[in-house]
């Protein structure tokens, strides 16, 4: 089995099968949202930052794919 697969089924499990209301503590909701937004928002900088085109150059000549 493909981990990652696995590792994304159990996160979609989890998230599914979490209660609504009282299943995950309101401090712990709140930091989550905050952090999402953060990603968020780190890759909306990446995605016009200078350094972009340069970066997917290399990894286009690296030949990675994903």
């Amino acid at each position: 089995m493909n981990s990652t697969v696995g590792a994304t089924e159990g996160l979609a499990r989890f998230i599914h099968d979490t209660p609504r209301s009282g299943g995950i503590p309101e401090p712990v909701a709140n930091k989550a949202v905050k952090a999402i937004v953060d990603a968020f928002a780190a890759v909306l900088c990446g995605a016009v930052s200078e350094v972009t085109p340069s970066l997917f150059r290399y990894i286009e000549q690296s030949g990675s794919q994903g």
